[in-house]
């Protein structure tokens, strides 16, 4: 039988757009409170340096800044929730599900695992803040294991010490294709809100519990907010 998992440990899904501070909000969370961080963009681009059998299936589209079929996703993620439900942490899910299947399909995976429902955590930020972000010097540790993202961008809370390497594990900083073109970025975005409207009315229907965060401020203010929407915590 499966596990039930601690009822203090809750499941978050973080949604927002390509460069809305996804994975800087739970790379934090992780650091403070020892959660656990599914990044599935993460796990895509490690496959893709493995070059395992998913790789072969995603190359394609990711180099066309495409979105990954939702079977090749569901699969991914259901593998590594199976692990995750053996071990005492909360957890974010950063990029999942991305679509209305993706996200039917993770509620009946959570239902089957018997653990608790998931409070859900919208990001609003601007269209053109986003572009910003990831066309003005966004990089990304070229390490796959690692894969903390920065900001050269003027007054950023993310700009690494050395523009060169990463702060965490010193490897090397690179700008990924799909942030250095504008045009790309714009694509990525129209997708996410083509998607997103349909995830939240799902949710809603259902009754989960929706946040909204306002991530238009810097990192740590947005991580204030985070932890008093969550928790009540006033500090």
């Amino acid at each position: 039988m499966s596990k039930i998992i601690n009822s203090n440990n809750k499941i978050f899904i973080f949604i927002g757009s390509p460069g809305s501070g996804k994975g800087s909000l739970a790379k934090l969370c992780v650091k403070h409170f020892g959660w656990e961080h599914f990044a599935m963009g993460d796990v895509c681009r490690f496959h893709v340096v493995q070059k395992t059998d998913y790789a072969k299936q995603m190359d394609f589209l990711l180099r066309a800044g495409k979105l990954i079929p939702d079977d090749l996703i569901v699969s991914m993620a259901d593998s590594w929730l199976q692990d995750w439900v053996n071990r005492d942490s909360s957890l974010i899910l950063d990029g999942y599900p991305r679509t209305l299947i993706q996200a039917k399909t993770l509620s009946k995976i959570l239902s089957e695992l018997k653990v608790v429902e998931p409070v859900v955590v919208n990001f609003i930020v601007k269209d053109k803040t986003v572009v910003k972000r990831l066309s003005d010097g966004r990089l990304t540790c070229s390490n796959s294991k690692c894969g903390r993202i920065y900001s050269l961008a003027q007054g950023t809370s993310i700009r690494p010490k050395n523009d060169n390497f990463c702060d965490e594990c010193n490897s090397s900083l690179v700008n990924r294709n799909d942030d250095a073109n504008v045009n790309v970025i714009r694509k990525r975005i129209k997708v996410y809100h083509e998607n997103v409207i349909p995830i939240l009315e799902f949710y809603k229907k259902y009754g989960i519990r929706i946040l909204t965060l306002d991530v238009e401020k810097n990192l740590e203010d947005v991580f204030i907010d985070f932890k008093r929407v969550c928790f009540n915590d006033n500090n």
